[in-house]
């Protein structure tokens, strides 16, 4: 098992659940390292996104993460990616997703630990909380 770092957020239909979110992460053993509310914009939101660009729900993707604020954390522990990616599987979005968008599935998660490097980069760039926790 090795020591991770992974991006995930909280997508804005599902931001007011956050707390309650974030604490499946705490209960499972992974540990904090940043977290905070965020807006992004549609630009932004299509830069984030980008790998999706030609799959045809890029667009409403896009617009869906601009329309209200995420929650985005990082989270540090064995095999966070993977780990992270689970939780989200088997506990949060069969609790806070729609049942019939799948597009508004509550969560974000990165999907290896290259991903979350360049999504940690992503929001280190946009957010000055994100930037000088991710710098030490």
């Amino acid at each position: 098992m090795s020591i991770e770092r992974t991006l995930t957020f909280v997508k804005p239909d599902a931001y007011l659940y956050h707390e309650k979110i974030k604490e499946t992460y705490l209960k499972a053993g992974l540990q904090l390292v940043v977290a905070d509310t965020v807006s992004l914009n549609e630009e932004q939101a299509r830069v984030f996104y980008a790998v999706h660009k030609d799959k045809g729900f890029f667009n409403e993707l896009a617009k869906f993460i601009a329309s209200g604020e995420i929650y985005a954390m990082v989270f540090e522990g064995s095999d966070a990616v993977s780990r992270v990616r689970g939780l989200m599987k088997e506990k949060i979005r069969p609790e806070y997703a729609s049942k019939t968008d799948l597009t508004k599935n509550a969560v974000h998660g990165s999907d290896s630990t290259e991903n979350a490097d360049q999504e940690m980069k992503f929001f280190a760039a946009i957010n000055e909380q994100f930037r000088r926790c991710l710098a030490q």
